[in-house]
């Protein structure tokens, strides 16, 4: 029901027209109805007028860049060509010139035949600091395969960790990292909720270290109702942990994420209660954040605690990753 949500309120708004034109008596009902969704239409909808991103800073804000890079597509030095996706991917971070960014679905390849991709982030803007967040590590003949979350700083890391979220073998976490800006510290949270693999074909002869469990689930379940339950579920127990961590946090703090769930879901409403979510506030219409068929789904989140206020928010149409980039800038109210 989520996912449909958005066009659920397209056609609310047909019955609407309807009603007005030919059915006034029943214009009672008809807001009964539409107030009860109220709360999903304020987390889909931003009821803003399109603006430009500016794109020089102010030296009030703070950019923050969070993204989910699909490991960085091929960071393989023989790929590692003009037109290369992953050149633009570098290309477009240098370009944004983010203070802080928060990167999802990094994998950093250890050989001499890869390219560092926390390298390669690093030089972009000369960013001093990091922390790898790694749920997953083995050796393989071509490398030794990390994978997990990043976040790059400008600014000092004083203090970092990592939430654990369930799972047998190799769970993923919500990162975070205590960053000192100044005289103050803010804290940011990044985290990659459970993937949902529901088109995924068992294949015989591949190996499925990262998604053992998944993958004896899957198997036995094909039906895509089951699979979107079975993440359903996930995506909740992981929330359950992420969110209280969150509220004890003593810092004013801004969470980065792919949520892998929709502004209509539970998890959204959960995970966002009491935040500000930087494309509601400074965002236009309605908008994806992963680059697929669905012009709905907005499954990635910058939000922030009540001592912040986002500036601006920008998600270019960058088709590199499977996921579009989203910038927002941020300031202390």
């Amino acid at each position: 029901m989520p996912l449909i949500f958005p066009y659920l309120f397209a056609g609310m708004i047909v019955w609407l027209l309807i009603v007005l034109f030919f059915y006034r008596k029943q214009i009672l009902l008809f807001l009964v109805i539409f107030l009860s969704g109220s709360q999903n239409i304020a987390a889909v909808f931003s009821f803003h007028f399109p603006s430009t991103f500016v794109q020089q800073k102010s030296k009030k804000n703070i950019r923050v860049l969070s993204w989910n890079v699909q490991d960085f597509l091929d960071s393989q030095c023989h790929t590692d060509t003009v037109g290369n996706k992953r050149r633009d991917m570098m290309d477009f971070i240098k370009k944004m010139d983010a203070d802080v960014i928060c990167l999802q679905d990094f994998t950093e390849q250890i050989s001499e035949a890869y390219r560092s991709s926390i390298n390669d982030v690093m030089a972009t803007n000369q960013y001093g600091y990091h922390f790898f967040s790694k749920d997953f590590e083995k050796k393989y003949y071509y490398a030794l395969s990390q994978y997990g979350t990043c976040i790059f700083s400008k600014f000092p890391i004083i203090a970092e960790g990592r939430i654990v979220y369930p799972g047998k073998n190799y769970p993923e976490s919500m990162g975070y990292a205590d960053i000192k800006i100044g005289t103050d510290t803010m804290r940011f949270y990044n985290t990659h909720l459970q993937s949902m693999y529901l088109k995924f074909t068992p294949d015989p002869g591949a190996e499925y270290d990262f998604i053992k469990d998944e993958a004896t689930f899957l198997e036995a379940h094909t039906k895509v109702q089951d699979r979107l339950r079975h993440y359903d579920l996930k995506h909740i127990a992981e929330v359950h942990l992420a969110k209280p961590a969150m509220d004890a946090c003593r810092f004013p703090y801004v969470f980065c994420a792919d949520l892998n769930a929709v502004p209509s879901s539970y998890v959204y409403h959960k995970i966002s209660k009491g935040l500000t979510d930087a494309f509601i506030a400074k965002g236009a219409g309605i908008m994806a954040t992963y680059d697929g068929i669905d012009p709905t789904l907005r499954i990635d989140v910058v939000l922030m605690s009540k001592q912040l206020k986002p500036v601006q928010y920008y998600s270019p149409r960058l088709h590199a990753s499977d996921h579009f980039p989203i910038v927002a800038d941020i300031q202390f109210r």
